[in-house]
């Protein structure tokens, strides 16, 4: 059970409250699923329940958190005992060498039985198919199986509350069903109170009990989900109106006919110390002007392939060429680890006055105006939702005016109205300027909104090329992982 009784929270004396007034209530055994868009709070919220808010961030609380009988606020260090969270960087949560160490940690610190231990951590990777993954080590994982390891690292310690940041933000489709369905089963079996921070409605949905909607800080919402229509969740939530609104199919566009900007020629590689090549003989051109889209389940070398065709990475074997002295725009799959200054406006004029653009102030204010930072451009960057700090990463790779930007999973975290608006961002970067896009992602929706041609990896190989909307066709995508949109699908 989890009781939040008039809690306000900012980040810092003087500025706006980042929570005002909210109540929330959930018994034993309830699911409840928290949305809103991007900035309204909820990620704030969710660090205030676990209890890592003041003491690690600092700012001022007022109210009450009850987990059980214990209030959170005033005793912070017993939340560990009862509340498991999975922030939006899953990232920064995992701390050892492998799956079996990640997984075996938390249970190991409980002083349990260490047959218990590795059963508890068998379990948990088993919830979220992730089995395979056990004797891998973390820094070789897709941010898809990092982030499942995080789950299973959290649910090995069976707490009694379960807080869950934008779970199926790297998850594909499938795994996403699975990890939904095994949390409705927990929570009925072991009474476990869960929170669900999601932009993806369908399948949690089918899971909660409870709709709490969040705007601006304040709860605006909180109803049983038995007790809503279906347009009214439309209503709450923009990203499901997808259902409805994208029935006419995939936009259907020729690709560019240029000559290759940068070639890739039977590329392999493969970590070090790992037995398994994570590319398998990749030959790929890419085009001027072309928007390329990279689709594939987790672990399937998307991001390698990113970091291959931005430098980041050298083939093992193979060839990778880049004509014309290629500016190149990268933005991560972790936005924050890529961020060494306080706020956005100087993150980006760094990057401007590095680059050496000859007025970097007016360039600074241009791309944080075209990525709707401006309004931000003072607020520390660790107080910005997930979301925003993946528009500044992209406003720090357009600094230049680049040849070519690469950007691995970037709806990641993203409301439906934020990827809207980065689609349209994007489209228009590549029309104006003539850039060249490389977008690695699963979110099919996006790609058939931004990309022209595809390819689709899996297990390191590419198994399609083509135009994108020939590849959402095909019937046997799903098996590849992949997930079609539904506009591909004629549902609704």
């Amino acid at each position: 059970m989890i009781r939040i009784e008039n809690l306000w929270y900012r980040y810092s004396s003087g500025e706006n409250w980042v929570l005002k007034n909210v109540n929330i209530f959930l018994n034993d055994g309830e699911i409840a699923l928290l949305i809103g868009p991007n900035g309204s709070g909820k990620t704030t919220l969710a660090k205030a329940a676990v209890g890592i808010l003041p003491s690690f961030y600092g700012g001022e609380i007022k109210g009450k958190i009850f987990v059980g009988s214990v209030n959170v606020l005033e005793k912070p260090e017993e939340a560990f005992k009862y509340v498991g969270y999975v922030g939006e960087d899953p990232e920064v949560q995992l701390v050892t060498l492998t799956v079996r160490d990640e997984v075996m940690f938390g249970p190991s610190n409980l002083g349990l039985p260490l047959k218990e231990v590795f059963e508890r951590a068998h379990w948990a990777l088993n919830v979220i198919d992730s089995l395979k993954l056990m004797n891998r080590v973390i820094f070789e994982l897709s941010g898809g199986e990092m982030q499942r390891v995080a789950i299973a690292s959290i649910l090995a310690l069976k707490p009694r509350v379960l807080i869950l940041d934008e779970p199926s933000a790297f998850i594909e489709a499938p795994l996403v069903r699975k990890l939904y369905g095994e949390l409705r089963k927990i929570a009925d079996e072991e009474g476990i109170s869960i929170i669900i921070i999601e932009h993806k409605l369908d399948q949690a949905l089918k899971i909660a009990d409870k709709l709490i909607i969040l705007r601006d800080g304040e709860v605006v919402s909180q109803r049983n989900i038995k007790e809503l229509s279906f347009n009214e969740i439309l209503k709450y939530q923009p990203q499901e109106r997808i259902r409805e609104e994208v029935s006419r199919g995939v936009r259907k566009r020729k690709g560019s006919s240029s000559k290759a900007i940068v070639k890739l020629q039977n590329v392999w590689y493969r970590y070090p110390r790992s037995q398994k090549y994570s590319l398998k003989n990749i030959s790929l051109n890419i085009a001027k002007g072309v928007k390329l889209g990279i689709l594939g389940p987790n672990g399937s070398g998307k991001s390698t392939l990113i970091k291959i065709i931005a430098g980041i990475l050298k083939p093992s074997k193979g060839y990778v060429t880049r004509y014309n002295n290629l500016k190149v725009g990268y933005v991560p799959q972790n936005p924050t680890l890529s961020f060494t200054r306080p706020t956005p406006y100087d993150e980006v004029y760094e990057t401007a006055r590095n680059m050496g653009v000859r007025e970097p102030k007016a360039e600074t204010w241009r791309i944080l105006k075209l990525l709707g930072l401006e309004r931000y451009s003072k607020k520390p960057v660790l107080h910005l939702s997930f979301g925003y700090r993946r528009r500044l990463s992209l406003a720090s790779a357009l600094v230049g005016k680049p040849d070519i930007v690469l950007l691995d999973e970037p709806t990641a975290y993203l409301d439906f109205e934020g990827k809207t608006v980065l689609a349209e961002i994007l489209n228009n970067v590549a029309k104006q300027l003539n850039t060249t896009l490389v977008i690695a992602s699963h979110d099919t929706w996006f790609i058939s909104e931004v990309c022209d041609v595809a390819v689709l990896l899996y297990d390191g190989e590419i198994k399609f090329e083509g135009e994108t909307n020939e590849l959402l066709k095909i019937p046997s995508l799903e098996s590849f992982g992949v997930e079609k949109p539904f506009n591909v699908r004629g549902h609704y």
